[in-house]
């Protein structure tokens, strides 16, 4: 019970710290989700609306990919050939047909 009781007494103490630092930043947030805001109007609507749809899974939605590794930073798992080929011709987005994210080649 002491157990308990200390550690519910920690919790608020952290609870009320949290809450103070968000609201002394809530200016600066809302300044940032200003700029966001702004930002997304220029973005390809297509590459945007993937970003958001795969973003809800709470993953790593870009990761990067080098001619040297040949394998997705993401799942590991080696790309296939045609995937560097296709990323080379096309402008479209390039997907790891293992776990979905969005590649960035280097």
């Amino acid at each position: 019970m002491v157990k308990l009781q200390k550690a519910k007494q920690e919790f608020i103490e952290n609870k009320e710290t949290h809450t103070k630092e968000i609201e002394g930043s809530q200016g600066k947030i809302d300044e940032l989700k200003a700029v966001v805001a702004k930002m997304e109007k220029d973005l390809d609507k297509e590459l945007y609306a993937v970003y958001k749809e795969k973003k809800k899974n709470g993953m790593p939605v870009v990761v990067k990919v080098s001619d040297k590794d040949r394998q997705c930073a993401g799942c590991f798992m080696e790309l296939p050939s045609s995937v560097f080929e296709n990323a080379k011709t096309k402008e479209d987005i390039v997907e790891c047909e293992n776990c979905g994210r969005i590649l960035l080649f280097e």
